[in-house]
C-alpha cells in the first residue's frame, strides 16, 4: 500500500515526490569518517513551546485533548515496538523488550529541550544523546537505562567519573563499544561508541562552561540534519528512495512559523530556466490552493513505464489548483505539443501504465473524439479526464477529478505575481490548509474503498486529530528555489509548518500498525464489492461542505511571496 501511494503521487505531484524522496539522487553506500556527521538534531521540547506564544498555531495544537491523546498512542507503539527494532543488529538472542521502561523515556523526549548528534561510520561510530531532566526524572533515567542494558544482555556497568560528571560505564567487545551516562548540571549525555568517545566528552566541557552542550536558541524549536544515504542499513526507507543529504530549520515568527529545508546533492541538477506557461482564462475563484513547477521532465522520467506511452520530449512543467468545493477537487495543466495528438497516442497505453503503476487495475479509459477528451472510468464518485485545450495561443493538456466548469471570477493579479521574474524558482505552492487536510482526508478515504479496505471511522484517535487541528489552520506557502547548481531550497510559512496533505499522510503513518517502520494500510473488507459501492455512496452524501461559503473563505488579497516584502495573505474570514 505504502508503494503504491507513493507511486500514485508522483502522478500528481512530481516536485513534491522529489523533495521527499530526492529521486535525482545517486544512490551511495558511503559509510563516512569518524568526523563526518551522519544526523544531528536539536529540539526544544513540547513543553517549552507549549508554553510560547512565537510559534504560531503550535502552541494551540499541542494543548488540544486530541492532541494528548494522539501523543499517548503514538508513544506506547514506539516504546513496544521501535527501540528493540532500531538496536536488532546489536543485540544478542534472547534480549526481552522493555516497553515499560522505555515509556517514561519517551515523555521525557518529547516534553523536554535535547541535542542529539551520529558521526559514521555507522557501524563503528559514536553517538551522543544530551537531554535536560530535573534531578528526579534524571535518577529514573538512569535506573531505566541500567534495567534495559541488563535485560538486552549487553553486560554489567561500572562507575564513570568524567571531569565533574559521574555516572556509569558499559564496556563490550562488540559494538557499540562502549556506553557512558553521565549526569552534569541539569543534563543527563548518553554516548556510545565503538572505541573512545571524544563526543561527549566534548558536550560535557561546554556544560561546564556556559550551563548547555550547544548555544541557546529560543526561537528555533527544531533543527536538523541527516546525510541520509549512509543511514541506509537503519533506516531502510531513505535509502532505497535515495534520498540526499537535508538540513530542516523550524523558526518561529510570532503569527506563522517558518520552515527551511535545503536539499544537497550530489551532482549537478538537469534543471533549466523555462517560461511558466499557465491557462490563467481556466484558473477561476474561489480558490484553495495553487500549484506550479517546472523542470519536471528529469522526474518524470523516473516513473515506472512512463517511457511506453511514447511522449518525447515528456512535459515539464504543470500547474494545479484546487477549486472551493464540496468534493475533493484538483485541476491539473500540463503545456503540451498536439495535445489532441496526444490523447490519441496515450489512450491505448494507459490501462497497462495504470495497472503497473497502482499495482491493481482501475476502471477503463474512454476517449470521447468530438469533445478531444480522455476518461477514466470505474472510479467511485470521481469522473478523472484529461482534455486537449489551447488558452492564449499555447496547448495543453488540461485534466481533473471532476467536470471542468468555467467561471469569470479570476484570481487576483497578484497571485501570479508571486511568481513572475524569478528565474530560479522551481515550485510555488498557496493553500488554505483547514481546506486541503478535508480534501485529503476524502482522497484517502476513496483510496481505500478502490483498494477494497475498511473505512477509517471517525472516531478514531488521528481522525479526531485531524478535525480538531482544521480550524487553527489559515495559509501555507510553499517556494523551492535551485539555490545553486546542486541544492534546492524549500521555504514555507504557515500555522503548523505542514501542508494539509502532508498532516493526513502524517496521521495515516502514526495509526498504521507498522509505525515507525511501515505504513500498512487498514485491513481488507469481508465483502469486496458491496461494501465498496457503500462506501462510495456515503462518502458521496456525507461530503463535508468546504466550500459551501467559499466566497467568504479567503479575502481578495494574494498570498505574499516569501523572497519579497511581506504582503497580506489571505486569511479565513
Amino acid at each position: 500500500m505504502a508503494a503504491r501511494m507513493k507511486k500514485t503521487a508522483l502522478i500528481v505531484g512530481w516536485v513534491a515526490v522529489a523533495l521527499g524522496s530526492g529521486c535525482l539522487e545517486k544512490s551511495s553506500r558511503t559509510p563516512g569518517t569518524a568526523s563526518t556527521v551522519l544526523y544531528r538534531h536539536h529540539f526544544i521540547g513540547s513543553a517549552h513551546l507549549a508554553g510560547s506564544t512565537n510559534f504560531a498555531k503550535i502552541p494551540a495544537i499541542l494543548t488540544l485533548p486530541a492532541t494528548r491523546e494522539l501523543q499517548e498512542q503514538t508513544l506506547q507503539k514506539l516504546a513496544s515496538a521501535a527501540p528493540q527494532q532500531f538496536w536488532r543488529k546489536f543485540l544478542p538472542p534472547g534480549a526481552v523488550p522493555q516497553p515499560m521502561l522505555f515509556r517514561p523515556l519517551l515523555d521525557d523526549l518529547l516534553a523536554a529541550e535535547s541535542y542529539a548528534e551520529v558521526r559514521g561510520p555507522l557501524q563503528r561510530g559514536e553517538s551522543v544523546l544530551a537531554i535536560e531532566l530535573n534531578d528526579q526524572r534524571a535518577a529514573l533515567w538512569q535506573t531505566n537505562w541500567s534495567n534495559i542494558l541488563a535485560a538486552w544482555k549487553l553486560g554489567k556497568s561500572t562507575p564513570l567519573t568524567v571531569g565533574e560528571a559521574k555516572g556509569w560505564e558499559l564496556k563490550r567487545k562488540e559494538s557499540p563499544g562502549s556506553i557512558q551516562f553521565v549526569r552534569a548540571g541539569n543534563w543527563v549525555l548518553i554516548g556510545l561508541g565503538h572505541e573512545r568517545l571524544t563526543r561527549l566528552p566534548g558536550l560535557l566541557e561546554e556544560i561546564k562552561k556556559t550551563g548547555r552542550p550547544i548555544a541557546s536558541q529560543p526561537n528555533v524549536p527544531l533543527e536538523f540534519e541527516a546525510d541520509l544515504p549512509p543511514l541506509g542499513d537503519s533506516l531502510p526507507a531513505p535509502a532505497a528512495l535515495k534520498v540526499p543529504p537535508v538540513r530542516y530549520t523550524l523558526t518561529g515568527k510570532g503569527d506563522y512559523v517558518r520552515t527551511e529545508l535545503r536539499l544537497l546533492y550530489s551532482d549537478a541538477l538537469p534543471w533549466k530556466f523555462e517560461p511558466w506557461k499557465i491557462p490563467t482564462n481556466f484558473v477561476s475563484d474561489p480558490l484553495i490552493s495553487f500549484t506550479v513547477a517546472r523542470g519536471i521532465a528529469p522526474l518524470l522520467s523516473e516513473v515506472k513505464g512512463i517511457a511506453g506511452l511514447g511522449l518525447d520530449p515528456l512535459p515539464n512543467q504543470f500547474c494545479a489548483w484546487g477549486p472551493a468545493t464540496i468534493h475533493a477537487n484538483t485541476l491539473l495543466s500540463i503545456p503540451i505539443a498536439n495535445p489532441s495528438n496526444v490523447l490519441y497516442q496515450i489512450g491505448p497505453k494507459l490501462p497497462d501504465f495504470t495497472s503497473n503503476l497502482l499495482s491493481q487495475s482501475i476502471g477503463g479509459f474512454a476517449l470521447i473524439s468530438n469533445r478531444n477528451e480522455l476518461i477514466w472510468t470505474g472510479w467511485p464518485v470521481l469522473i478523472p479526464h484529461l482534455q486537449a485545450r489551447r488558452d492564449a495561443g499555447a496547448d495543453y493538456l488540461l485534466g481533473g477529478l471532476f467536470p471542468l466548469r468555467l467561471s469569470t471570477n479570476k484570481p487576483p493579479a497578484e497571485l501570479y505575481a508571486q511568481i513572475k521574474d524569478r528565474p530560479n524558482l522551481v515550485y510555488y505552492d498557496w493553500e488554505i490548509t483547514q481546506e486541503r487536510l478535508t480534501h485529503a482526508r476524502q482522497f484517502q478515504q476513496l483510496w481505500d474503498i478502490m483498494n477494497y479496505r475498511q473505512l477509517v471511522p471517525t472516531n478514531a484517535t488521528e481522525q479526531k486529530w485531524l478535525h480538531d487541528i482544521g480550524p487553527l489552520l489559515g495559509n501555507s506557502i510553499t517556494e523551492v528555489t535551485l539555490s545553486s547548481p546542486k541544492e534546492l531550497t524549500l521555504v514555507r510559512r504557515s500555522d503548523s509548518g505542514f501542508t494539509g496533505f502532508e498532516l493526513a499522510s502524517l496521521a495515516r503513518w502514526l495509526a498504521s500498525p507498522g509505525f515507525p517502520w511501515k505504513l500498512e494500510p487498514p485491513p481488507r473488507q469481508s465483502s469486496r464489492g458491496t461494501n465498496a459501492l457503500k462506501n462510495a455512496s456515503t462518502i458521496r452524501s456525507n461530503m463535508p461542505a468546504v466550500g459551501t461559503n467559499a466566497t467568504t473563505t479567503r479575502s481578495n488579497a494574494p498570498p505574499s511571496s516569501l523572497s519579497k516584502p511581506p504582503a497580506p495573505t489571505p486569511k479565513k474570514q
